[in-house]
């Protein structure tokens, strides 16, 4: 039997169309099934993680907290200001603990007199009280102080931060250019731009040439 006159004979594609074809096929099977395997991958992550846990954690340290709740206290406090005379004073602490509205008490504390002419006298003592009323300030504990080229201790100091004056309370201990020396009192304060050391009450130098 004759093949009908309209029809056309059957043809097969080309092997470049086919190959093609069959690449269409993959990606759109791809594009269906990939997104289903990322959302079972994170059912899995959600569903078989472990639970959290706080052994780990960083504990509390709830007797500090207590501490601070009846006794507010500030750590790293530093105080600068300039006196009268223009020396600059600055005061530093470890950890201040205010008592009242003008006072504080402080632990490892430090202290810079800076005089007009650039001399400058360091202190470092065990502790600090400082009145804000007054402008002064009380160190104690194994005071020492540098000025002058003198190294000195003595038991307490008082500091006039108004006039950036300092003075001891007890006999001071004292190394220097001229020797040891001891003495009841001692007193530093600027004087024409620059620091005066006196000492006084019954000194005593072991001179060193």
């Amino acid at each position: 039997m004759s093949a009908p006159p309209n029809s056309l004979p059957p043809t097969s594609l080309p092997p470049r169309i086919s190959a093609f074809a069959r690449h269409s096929r993959r990606v759109r099977f791809l594009k269906m099934i990939l997104p289903a395997v990322a959302l079972a991958i994170l059912s899995s992550l959600f569903l078989f993680s472990r639970s959290i846990t706080m052994d780990g954690a960083i504990p509390f340290a709830e007797v500090d907290i207590e501490d601070r709740l009846h006794e507010p206290k500030m750590t790293d406090v530093r105080i600068a200001t300039t006196a009268a005379n223009g020396a600059a004073i600055e005061l530093t602490a470890a950890t201040v603990i205010p008592q009242g509205k003008r006072r504080a008490i402080a632990n490892t504390a430090t202290g810079k007199i800076t005089a007009l002419s650039g001399d400058v006298t360091n202190i470092t003592a065990a502790s600090l009280t400082y009145n804000d009323a007054a402008e002064k300030a009380a160190l104690m504990g194994g005071v020492e102080i540098d000025s002058g080229g003198y190294v000195m201790t003595t038991r307490a100091l008082d500091v006039d931060i108004a006039n950036a004056a300092a003075t001891s309370r007890s006999q001071v201990q004292a190394t220097g250019p001229l020797g040891d020396l001891t003495a009841g009192r001692m007193s530093v304060q600027q004087t024409d731009g620059k620091f005066l050391l006196v000492f006084n009450s019954g000194v005593r130098l072991l001179y060193k040439p």
